[in-house]
């Protein structure tokens, strides 16, 4: 028997096999807070089984739950109809499952033929048999089609394709028969993805069961066989690929029909004045590869795009952090020097970076420290003006409603969404002409939230303005003018953030672009 999946060359017998990997009303709790509730996912040999959902939808967590990496709080795992449970990840490898998450888990400083047997490596007598290494790591890839890639190489000189290409062939090279990827193309260019999308579909046909978690539309016709859609840690429908389009699937992601915004308008929608920020063809490899925008004096401009969109890199070129980016940037109708961050603070830029812990705070330091942090370098002699000082942090901190133990506490005792609030109330303390918001409500409550983006728009008057990139797309819609939407580091819209309901922001920024939204 032969089964043609969506159009696609026949799957010899894959929709009438039982599920090679099944997982039955799988149950994970935080606290009291539940990440997946009662979700049942499987996958048959010779199929792709897309899982598709929002940010923070539960995807994820079931991927890893798969592979052993966390352990459930309820439901079962089968492989080939056997129940089993894991302890760890290694029994998830002996069972024949193997993750390949968006971060390629390779060792860089050794060849490809290494990291292929990577604990599995031939031996003989007298040590390890690297003839037999590299004829291993030959074999794995030729299941992939790759024939020319040089095993010898170091992985650090690979391009991001040829790291997926290397993971996925030291997974066949262990025997594993169900593949776990976790955003594979996020990092990816569009013919490195359809390289990998050719390799996934070669891999279908040798009769490899993926699942494969993706947030891009797009990709569901090029690759996918099943599709199943969670929303808040539920599986919201399961269905062949074809059965429902881009939009409706968008539908269900976000559980509203096609149209009906989740904002509620609270944005002032201020006019525009003139240019403050001009950006042309702005490029920093390998996502962000073509964005231009304009943002003009009073406004707050959001910034949408899924992960490797080039989104978030785009904040970070314009101050300064990024590497060698290139492109023609005007502030205030000036040239802005690229790749200096002290030149893009001179001239009144602003930026929050996206991992407040990793690249804003030092948790160790007190409250009042971390608010004078850009600032303690040029203290001299020392201590001068700390008292100062700690009197302006505290106002800041009243300003913004920091809650705390007191200024000298460490930045390290406060909750997430004021730890948050400490790094706003330190940028809009120099008073930056363009405010750059990367990720602002990242881990913050609904409360945090609303009173990070009310002085964003109050900040954004006069002769200043925002720009704010956030993968919570209603949040967008809510609160900014305008939202530019990024896919695959070029820009693909411009639009009033009145026009635009969530699911249009969704499909434009998965790549199954939308007619512009009536009115926009």
């Amino acid at each position: 028997m032969t089964v043609t999946v969506n159009g696609r060359d026949p799957v010899p017998g894959s929709a009438s096999l039982p599920a090679l990997l099944a997982l039955e009303s799988i149950e994970k709790w935080y606290g009291g807070t539940p990440a997946l509730s009662g979700v049942s996912f499987d996958c048959r040999p010779g199929e792709i089984h897309a899982l598709i959902g929002e940010n923070g939808s539960g995807k994820s967590t079931l991927l890893k739950v798969a592979s052993g990496e966390i352990r459930p709080d309820g439901g079962s795992i089968s492989i080939d109809g056997r129940h089993v449970r894991f302890r760890q990840p290694t029994d998830a490898l002996r069972s024949g499952i193997a993750l390949i998450p968006q971060e390629v888990p390779l060792v860089h400083s050794l060849t490809v033929a290494e990291n292929i047997s990577l604990g599995s490596l031939p031996s003989r007598s007298f040590g390890i048999d690297w003839k037999g290494c590299r004829r291993q790591a030959k074999a794995a890839l030729a299941l992939l089609g790759e024939h020319e890639l040089d095993v010898t190489r170091d992985v650090n000189m690979l391009t991001a394709d040829k790291r997926q290409l290397v993971a996925i062939a030291r997974a066949l090279a262990r025997g594993q028969r169900i593949l776990l990827l976790d955003e594979p193309t996020s990092s990816l260019s569009l013919s490195q993805a359809n390289r990998l999308f050719a390799v996934l579909r070669q891999l279908r046909h040798q009769g490899i069961a993926m699942a494969y978690v993706t947030q891009r539309l797009a990709e569901l016709e090029q690759v996918a066989d099943r599709v199943t859609v969670i929303r808040d840690g539920r599986v919201v429908a399961a269905m062949d690929v074809g059965q429902a389009d881009a939009g409706q699937i968008a539908e269900l992601m976000v559980g509203r029909p096609l149209g009906q915004s989740s904002g509620s308008g609270t944005a002032t929608r201020a006019g525009a004045g003139t240019a403050l920020l001009e950006v042309e063809d702005l490029q920093m490899l390998p996502s962000l590869r073509s964005a231009s925008l304009t943002v003009h004096a009073g406004e707050v401009v959001g910034v949408a795009g899924l992960e490797g969109s080039g989104a978030s890199e785009l904040l970070a070129a314009l101050a300064g952090v990024g590497s060698e980016p290139h492109g023609t940037v005007r502030l205030g109708g000036e040239p802005l020097p690229l790749n200096s961050v002290r030149a893009a603070m001179s001239r009144g830029v602003g930026f929050l970076p996206r991992d407040r812990r990793l690249e804003a705070l030092v948790p160790a330091l007190s409250v009042a420290e971390n608010m004078h942090l850009s600032e303690l370098s040029s203290l001299w002699p020392p201590f001068v003006g700390l008292r100062r000082r700690r009197r302006q942090a505290a106002a800041l901190a009243r300003r913004f409603s920091v809650r705390m133990p007191g200024i000298e506490a460490p930045a390290a005792a406060l909750s997430g969404g004021n730890q948050q609030k400490l790094v706003m109330a330190r940028v809009l303390a120099r008073n930056p002409r363009l405010l750059l918001l990367s990720e602002p409500t990242r881990g913050v409550d609904v409360g945090a939230k609303i009173d990070i983006f009310r002085a964003v728009r109050a900040y954004a008057q006069g002769e200043r303005a925002a720009v704010v990139y956030s993968s919570e797309f209603k949040d967008l819609i809510e609160w900014c003018d305008r939202i530019v939407v990024l896919y695959r580091g070029h820009t693909v819209g411009d639009y009033p953030a009145g026009s635009l309901a969530e699911e249009d922001v969704i499909r434009l920024a998965g790549g199954a672009i939308a007619t512009r939204p009536e009115g926009a």
